[in-house]
């Protein structure tokens, strides 16, 4: 009798503790869960694949979906960020190792920063570049539009040199955002 006793008592501690583990495991993530039903987009990094389709909408309307697929997706040290709200891709931008071009800046490009055409105007690339920054914690630059240098200087970076032309896309200037050292 008193080995039954111990078996129930060893199956009720078993039970007790998956609970507890249970219960802990759900406070952690409930935060993640909360913000992403209150449709609060989520920052996370990001696949190639997924960065496409919104980069191409944004980025290259009414050109074929294969202007919108960069050799850099793949190489070695490129990454792609996001938002998602509730499963849908808002924002989007990458990062690749690729020197500035005149030597003498950040060695991180941005590239291909899209927001929906739906969502602009509520803060999501302030807060995408945001969480690029504290992700890579190093200097970056870009080949920004002409149209998009107020956003950009918004946020920090500052223009460099003279406007040019990326042919069949229009006038843009390279930027840069240098962090400090106590940032990076």
């Amino acid at each position: 009798m008193l080995g039954w006793f111990r078996n129930l008592l060893a199956r009720f501690v078993a039970v007790g503790l998956e609970l507890a583990f249970q219960l802990i495991r759900g406070v952690f993530q409930a935060p993640s869960r909360a913000v992403r039903s209150l449709g609060v987009p989520m920052f996370r990094e990001a696949t190639a694949e997924e960065v496409v389709p919104l980069r191409h909408k944004v980025l290259r309307p009414g050109k074929p979906r294969e202007t919108a697929i960069w050799s850099c997706d793949t190489e070695a040290g490129t990454r792609h960020w996001i938002l998602e709200d509730r499963g849908e891709i808002v924002a989007c931008a990458s990062t690749v190792l690729a020197a500035y071009p005149d030597g003498e800046g950040p060695s991180i490009q941005l590239r291909g920063m899209a927001v929906d055409p739906t969502r602009q105007g509520q803060g999501l690339g302030k807060r995408l570049l945001q969480g690029i920054e504290h992700a890579v914690q190093k200097s970056m630059w870009c080949n920004a539009r002409k149209s998009a240098e107020p956003f950009y200087e918004a946020t920090g970076w500052t223009g460099s040199g003279e406007h040019f032309d990326i042919a069949g896309i229009g006038p843009h200037r390279r930027m840069r955002r240098i962090l400090s050292p106590q940032t990076q």
